[in-house]
């Protein structure tokens, strides 16, 4: 078991217990310099309060255990808008809102962009440009971004 399965084994009954999902684990840095961070979602969305409060409950399990040496920085935080969707629980907050999908056909890939309209069991439904709504299987989603308003 690697030092990232480590801290996911770890740190998954914390984040359970705060009604959340994780995302995922990034452990970079060297020696003196590392950096944990920790992405987390649910389907209301992410404060600064639900951050600050799964950090602090992280920190100690971590440091109990001694499971990075030396001195590390934490960083618990939502994936961002600028990460690609995961996990299909992470759509729900999402409706209503521009995507860019990177589809899987046989061994290609195609792009489509639209409105998230519903999530449901292992799909969702996506109106493209043109008004046609889809029905995509969350096994063919390859990457799902969502777009901003801006």
């Amino acid at each position: 078991m690697d030092i990232k399965q480590k801290i996911e084994a770890l740190i998954a009954p914390i984040i359970e217990q705060h009604n959340l999902f994780l995302i995922d684990i990034v452990l970079r840095g060297e020696r003196q310099s590392k950096v944990l961070e920790v992405f987390i979602d649910n389907r209301e969305g992410i404060t600064a309060e639900i951050c600050s409060s799964v950090s602090r409950d992280i920190a100690k399990i971590l440091d109990s255990d001694d499971v990075i040496t030396g001195k590390y920085y934490l960083n618990v935080s939502s994936p961002g808008i600028s990460r690609a969707l995961k996990y299909i629980e992470q759509y729900h907050k999402h409706i209503g809102r521009p995507i860019a999908l990177k589809l899987k056909k046989q061994e290609e890939l195609y792009e489509a962009v639209g409105k998230l309209l519903e999530v449901g069991g292992d799909s969702i439904a996506v109106e493209n440009e043109s008004g046609d709504i889809l029905k995509i299987s969350f096994d063919n989603i390859f990457e799902a971004n969502i777009k901003a308003a801006w």
